[in-house]
């Protein structure tokens, strides 16, 4: 039961990597089209960074925890 939750979990990050890898992609088009605003778009990347981080803390946390309650005690 364990694996099957944490499969789903990994899964899970992965997915959350692949929107995060889309979003650099994105900026990095961004970063190459306006050199003007460079250091706003290096700001905003930090900025989506640490909110990224944050969030994947939180789903992290909310999955562990609804795969520790429905463990089967013995």
């Amino acid at each position: 039961m364990q694996i099957l939750y944490n499969h789903k979990l990994l899964n899970i990050k992965f997915n959350l990597l692949k929107v995060h890898n889309l979003i650099f992609y994105l900026l990095g088009c961004i970063l190459v089209l306006d050199n003007m605003t460079t250091i706003i778009i290096v700001i905003n990347k930090a900025l989506i960074i640490s909110i990224f981080l944050i969030f994947n803390r939180f789903v992290y946390t909310i999955v562990k925890i609804f795969s520790i309650e429905r463990q089967p005690f013995f």
